[in-house]
């Protein structure tokens, strides 16, 4: 079935634009404000002339004081966006419960997603916009995010808590751009994606070098959030006849946990989930996974040499990665494997803690919409903060 993963997914989709009616699309402000808090749109222009949004939590019912707080920062995975960390509401929700705490909570938005699309130039529908891997991500957009919110708030540093692809980007933050670890006060990485050679995810299954060669042939480079979405929540997660498959083949990407799967969750989920994605994104991590290295975007030996003046992609050095680090791991997790998680511990200079989830089928997803995920993950969180 892993080989017919995509294959299985397009035909679901062609067949479903003609039967499906959407779900109601809530912007992540309207989702705050609608839950009692409020809520905060801020907008910054990177280097590369990308425009990004931040959401923000200034303060909650239960924590209303308007005075200085420590911040928290907030960044989603690959595809997703704000909305991650708030759709679940405020018993479960990470966003809710670090405000509830008397944190200031800021949340990130990549560049391409629903609330991140313009640029100084670029059109959203040109090849030139989609131009970008993580790479950009955290050599680009994480700097101009961060210094904006601490010269918003008047803070010195703040704390990182970062997903999946949030976590790539932040190691290449830190390693580019080394002089920005003094504004960390520590870094909370969930489901650390830095080496991924392990990885038994069906995403890496088969022959990656063909599926590379076929997202490459299709000279597509930009997916944009569209109604695969609604397809998805509405029919194919739903409808009993398939709502099977749509579960084994989530659950081959991420790990086996029926336990933590709330089906009426994962309707929602996918009304917000994938957003908008660069297939340079996903063809990186496929070069990671080939090579178990973590290194810059692999262009082929000619367009190397004249970028990088060498034949081979240079690896990124986290030696220079001296904030602190808390590495947070499931060990059915089947993108972050237990083993690369470990390796990454072995290499950064200044790790506090490894955290592994109390929970032995918890997966990829669950650190988002698990049905425990508050007393697993989010109540574990926040005490790390407080301890660090």
């Amino acid at each position: 079935m892993r080989n017919c993963f995509l294959i299985v997914l397009l035909n679901w989709i062609s067949f479903l634009l003609l039967h499906c009616a959407a779900l109601e699309f809530i912007t992540t402000p309207e989702q705050i404000k609608k839950n009692g808090y409020p809520a905060e749109s801020h907008q910054v222009i990177t280097e590369d002339g990308y425009f990004l949004t931040m959401h923000r939590i200034p303060s909650s019912p239960k924590f209303p004081t308007n005075k200085k707080k420590p911040v928290v920062f907030l960044q989603h995975w690959f595809g997703g966006s704000s909305a991650d960390w708030v759709f679940f509401g405020p018993e479960k929700s990470l966003g809710y419960l670090l405000a509830d705490a008397g944190y200031d909570v800021w949340l990130g938005n990549n560049r391409g997603n629903t609330y991140s699309s313009n640029h100084t130039t670029y059109s959203i529908t040109s090849h030139k916009y989609w131009d970008f891997s993580f790479h950009e991500m955290g050599v680009y957009d994480l700097p101009v995010v961060i210094d904006y919110i601490l010269n918003k708030t008047r803070e010195p540093n703040l704390y990182y808590v970062g997903i999946s692809m949030g976590t790539t980007m932040f190691f290449i933050f830190a390693s580019e751009r080394p002089e920005y670890n003094r504004k960390i006060r520590l870094m909370i990485a969930l489901a650390p994606m830095v080496f991924v050679d392990k990885s038994t995810s069906s995403i890496f299954a088969g022959p990656v070098n063909t599926l590379t060669s076929i997202l490459r042939i299709t000279d597509v480079y930009g997916i944009r959030r569209g109604k695969a979405n609604e397809i998805l929540s509405n029919y194919v997660c739903t409808d009993r006849a398939l709502r099977t498959n749509c579960v084994d083949i989530l659950f081959s990407v991420v790990g086996y946990d029926p336990k933590q799967l709330n089906e009426s969750i994962l309707q929602k989920f996918l009304t917000y989930f994938p957003e908008a994605i660069s297939v340079k994104c996903l063809l990186h991590y496929f070069q990671l996974y080939t090579t178990g290295g973590f290194h810059q975007y692999d262009y082929g030996e000619k367009v190397n040499m004249v970028k990088y003046n060498q034949r081979l992609p240079p690896q990124y050095n986290l030696k220079a990665v001296t904030s602190k680090v808390v590495l947070v791991y499931a060990t059915n997790d089947r993108l972050s494997k237990v083993q690369n998680v470990q390796q990454l511990n072995k290499v950064l200079p200044n790790p506090v803690e490894m955290y592994q989830v109390p929970h032995p089928s918890f997966n990829h997803v669950d650190y988002i919409i698990g049905k425990d995920v508050k007393t697993l993950l989010n109540d574990n969180i926040i005490n790390m903060i407080k301890k660090y």
